[in-house]
């Protein structure tokens, strides 16, 4: 005689289990037949990556991967089961380290690029392109003749801005220099670009707007403030925010009008950069990490850890990862707010990072090194396992450290 609950239609059903979080519907699928049926329902795991505000870059990678091919046999739960076992690796595990270059003046800026590539600027104005999969070197970029401080990268081209006052503009697919703008008349700082519009920033405080085409500059300005600009990111699709002195501004990319600014008493070093997410305004400085709300522009916590000044950040998904001139690097959950663990191997201050799905790039002034997170070794019982599956990395792992011989350095995992 089936309960109330079997009677229902298995839509209703479907609904119901909608509502619960992804440890619950791991235990009803173990009541019956039926109902493991039902529970295994993509859609309901799809609801749950977005609950959890995974990797937007994973979740679009996983969509366009299952509507190109049907046989792939990707679905939501496999994705996600995934994912919970590669965030337990990223806060339990001890990662494998590769050291990709060991000279001086190796990495300035660093970006992590389609089609299994880094790319590096260096201290002395090379560009280097690197093989993630296997740490090797593909090829040397010569242009700039000093230090590249910034990089874009898309699928077609690649945009270094350096200390020289240029701007260089790269083929992916010709490894060469096919344009450099030069009007910037000081060292050229930050950079963004959308596919649409090409903005620079630098040290004289001028932010230029270059076209599609970068053949010509839509506008120029600089605020009152007079003050360097630091860093770009991006929140509204019609603004942008960039960092300068000790705060945050959010501009018109259309006109240059100022829209917002973000400052708080706390932030009394100098903005080095800036990450944003859907609601958070992440900045880096030369004391402290800060928090804002972008809506409302409320400050909420200064993050402590670092005992130096915050150098470079990456955020994506509820990763955040923070590298500083105290030669560590830093992993946070950025929406509980809270340490996960560190990385200390770099024998200088961190200069740059970048990571993907399952690999940690970070590079100082003599070395550039990959972590590649496994996946956490656990059973497929274990799986449905509450600390696995419900609290991604909102636990911090154990206070005692681990370490492992890196050439002459001690490399610290805790």
């Amino acid at each position: 005689m089936p309960t109330s609950i079997d009677a229902l239609p298995n839509e209703l059903l479907a609904r119901v289990f909608g509502y619960l979080d992804q440890q619950a519907l791991s235990n009803v699928s173990q009541v019956s037949r039926s109902f493991h049926e039902i529970s295994n329902y993509d859609f309901l795991w799809s609801e749950k990556h977005i609950w959890r505000n995974l990797s937007p870059t994973l979740f679009k990678k996983l969509d366009t991967l299952q509507n190109k091919d049907t046989e792939l046999n990707l679905t939501w739960k496999k994705a996600y089961l995934r994912r919970a076992l590669l965030e337990q690796g990223w806060r339990k595990d001890n990662p494998r380290l590769q050291t990709l270059a060991s000279r001086e003046g190796s990495v300035s800026c660093l970006k992590i690029a389609s089609g299994d590539t880094i790319i590096t600027g260096s201290f002395k104005g090379d560009l280097n392109l690197w093989r993630l999969s296997n740490g090797q070197h593909i090829q040397t970029l010569p242009g700039h003749f000093l230090k590249v401080h910034c990089l874009q990268v898309d699928d077609h081209v690649i945009i270094s801005g350096s200390a020289d006052t240029m701007i260089r503009i790269w083929s992916r697919k010709l490894n060469k220099c096919v344009n450099t703008l030069n009007e910037n008349k000081s060292e050229v700082t930050c950079l963004f670009y959308n596919s649409r519009k090409l903005i620079s920033g630098s040290l004289d405080g001028h932010i230029r707007v270059w076209n599609f085409s970068f053949d010509k500059i839509i506008y120029q300005t600089s605020f009152k403030y007079q003050q360097p600009i630091r860093c770009f990111s991006s929140y509204r699709s019609q603004s942008l925010l960039c960092g300068m002195s000790n705060f945050v501004l959010e501009f018109d990319v259309d006109n240059g009008k100022i829209i917002e600014c973000y400052h708080h008493s706390n932030m009394q070093g100098t903005v080095t950069c800036i990450e944003t997410n859907e609601e958070q305004l992440v900045v880096g400085t030369t004391d402290n990490l800060h928090v804002f709300q972008l809506e409302s522009a409320k400050h909420v916590t200064s993050l402590e850890g670092h005992s130096n000044g915050v150098t470079c950040m990456k955020l994506d998904g509820n990763k955040l990862v923070t590298g500083s001139e105290d030669k560590t690097i830093k992993l946070w959950n950025i929406r509980s707010l809270k340490f996960v663990r560190s990385f200390s191997c770099h024998s200088w201050g961190v200069r740059s990072v970048d990571f993907s799905e399952s690999r940690l790039v970070s590079g100082s002034f003599d070395e550039l090194l990959s972590w590649v997170f496994p996946l956490h070794k656990e059973t497929s019982k274990t799986l449905v396992r509450r600390d696995v599956l419900n609290h991604g990395l909102s636990r911090r792992p154990s206070s005692s450290a681990q370490s492992f011989p890196v050439g002459s350095n001690n490399c610290i995992v805790s």
